[in-house]
């Protein structure tokens, strides 16, 4: 769901993960609550305020070390597609000119297979053609030949660092720490029963809110390659080749 929520719009993805968020927080209060009016119990004891208090700080932080930490790939990639387009050009530089052609080859097939990153598989046909790339490449003179086939290398292992970072890159069990912190405010907040239903609803619409953005945040950082708001993509790779004619 979160691949799917990446590929809105910004506003979009904000308004869903907000509405499902207060959706979650607002069955879990008014079932909460269903379920004391039946034991004719008008209100929470004090102590479960401390007790919400200790669960949202502990939401805060895991929180905070996920978006850093999911900000941290998205600037990891974006380095890392800035670094192959910097090894194409060299690479390019270096070439002879009549194979010029096979490099511009890989380039146009790796740009194509972009929109594979959100969830495909890679291109067999690009690997083939970054392999003949490197079986049949030649420099420009042979004092390039060092240069030319350690950039040739680089170029592949960026190529493999890019798709390793292509799936979600929180990992599936941060996401449920995440997910069962929040359900677990969110009882806290259900059980501390405050007399006045209207009351109950603001506060947990307040917090749900506050909970479904940083779940947006969460969610449009989690696909580096993907996405309409943070998005990485080949620009800088079909670019390195403008200034190179056939």
């Amino acid at each position: 769901m979160t691949l799917w929520l990446s590929s809105l719009p910004s506003f979009a993805s904000l308004l869903v993960a907000v509405a499902v968020t207060n959706a979650v927080a607002l069955t879990i209060t008014f079932g909460v609550r269903r379920w004391y009016s039946r034991r004719n119990v008008t209100a929470g004891p004090v102590v479960v305020n401390c007790w919400a208090v200790s669960v949202g700080g502990l939401s805060a932080l895991l929180f905070a070390f996920a978006i850093l930490t999911l900000w941290n790939i998205l600037n990891d990639a974006k380095s890392n597609v800035a670094d192959e387009g910097a090894a194409i050009r060299l690479v390019a530089r270096d070439l002879a000119p009549g194979q010029l052609p096979l490099l511009r080859a890989y380039v146009g097939a790796s740009a194509a297979e972009w929109p594979q990153l959100c969830g495909g598989r890679p291109d067999p046909s690009v690997d083939v053609s970054l392999v003949l790339l490197e079986r049949l490449a030649k420099p420009r003179v042979p004092e390039y030949s060092g240069d030319l086939y350690r950039q040739l290398g680089v170029v592949e292992d960026l190529r493999y660092r890019r798709w390793s970072k292509a799936g979600g890159s929180a990992p599936f069990e941060l996401r449920i720490a995440l997910c069962v912190v929040a359900l677990s405010l969110f009882g806290v907040l259900g059980i501390a029963l405050p007399e006045r239903g209207d009351t109950h609803a603001a506060l947990t619409v307040l917090i749900a809110t506050a909970f479904g953005v940083v779940f947006w945040v969460i969610t449009t950082l989690a696909y580096p390659y993907c996405g309409s708001t943070y998005k990485v993509g080949p620009e800088q790779i079909t670019a390195s080749l403008r200034s190179y004619s056939m």
